[in-house]
């Protein structure tokens, strides 16, 4: 008489439990590292975005903005430009010929915009959207919610601390008074994103 190779049923049932068990285990854990990644992948963002605009400044030898706007905590937006009246740009306008958009002019044209060609003004805004829209922003503490970076050293003339929050954890981007930006993590229920000092 010969004999079927196989599982019993009772056999599979125990690989699927032990399997279910493992899966309950690791999903918490995979959420977990997600939210750190949201953090960290937002604080990045910003943290890239202001130390490029204080380069800018140094390098063309021209006052750089860079203005935040938060609709609500998990709505929000930034922005940064070179021609400036008054408050630095809205982040929220999407047009690059809308007067008080956030773009860069390379060409020193006074943001003349001729709609094609490489010189023209472009829009550098980036919104919560772009970065998974699950971070939120606490309104920065910058003077009318802009800073400005000037050519002399990128000494920054508004110095403040954005902070993206998650359920669990805070990534805060700081502008120091000389124009430093660093990127450091406040603890949340001891709970700290790693790689990073805390503030």
């Amino acid at each position: 008489m010969t004999r079927c190779k196989g599982f019993t049923l009772l056999e599979l049932m125990l690989v699927v439990a032990i399997a279910a068990i493992l899966a309950s285990l690791a999903i918490p854990s995979f959420q977990d590292m997600l939210e750190k990644r949201r953090a960290a992948g937002a604080a990045q963002h910003v943290y890239e975005q202001l130390a490029l605009a204080r380069m800018e400044a140094v390098k063309r030898s021209k006052k750089i903005y860079v203005s935040f706007e938060t609709d609500n905590a998990t709505t929000w937006s930034f922005g940064v430009t070179d021609n400036a009246t008054g408050r630095g740009c809205y982040p929220t306008l999407t047009d690059v010929t809308a007067a008080g958009a956030c773009k860069i002019d390379y060409d020193n044209d006074n943001g003349t915009y001729s709609g094609s060609g490489t010189d023209d003004p472009y829009l550098t805004r980036f919104d919560s959207n772009e970065l998974g829209g699950h971070v939120e922003m606490k309104i920065p503490n910058f003077s009318g919610q802009t800073t400005v970076f000037t050519p002399l050293r990128g000494l920054d003339s508004a110095a403040g601390t954005v902070r993206l929050t998650t359920d669990n954890y805070e990534v805060r981007v700081v502008v120091s008074s000389l124009g430093r930006v660093r990127i450091c993590t406040e603890p949340v229920d001891d709970k700290t994103v790693p790689g990073y000092p805390e503030c």
